[in-house]
């Protein structure tokens, strides 16, 4: 089972439907969700922002092995959605996520800033 959260300054009912959205884009077994994956939401993921792409990750701010939890007898995954711009979803699709990833955390940016510059 996956469980995905946004993280955002801001409370916003954007935040619900975009969570709405993905769970039920990986509610069809052909487009499963996982660590790596990238979504194009079709629109900023919050007002004025670039970014309109979501990478799924490990939730960086919660220890990995906690990320991955049991309860009653179903194992539950819990993964981060973080918002990325068209040039970095175009980088993970050819690169590869890990890539990305590493070129994000290594840019030392904040990935809740919705006026975020794209890091490729």
């Amino acid at each position: 089972m996956r469980e995905f959260f946004i993280m955002s300054p801001t409370e916003s009912p954007r935040h619900v439907e975009t969570l709405a959205m993905v769970a039920h884009y990986h509610s069809f077994p052909q487009h499963r969700l996982r660590h790596g994956s990238v979504i194009d939401i079709g629109r900023p993921w919050v007002e004025g922002s670039e970014n309109r792409h979501l990478l799924v990750s490990w939730p960086y701010s919660l220890d990995r092995r906690t990320a991955i939890c049991m309860a009653e007898g179903k194992e539950i995954t819990y993964l981060w959605l973080i918002p990325i711009s068209t040039e970095e979803a175009k980088f993970a699709r050819e690169v590869g996520t890990e890539a990305l990833e590493e070129r994000l955390e290594e840019s030392g940016v904040n990935l809740l800033d919705r006026l975020r510059v794209s890091t490729v």
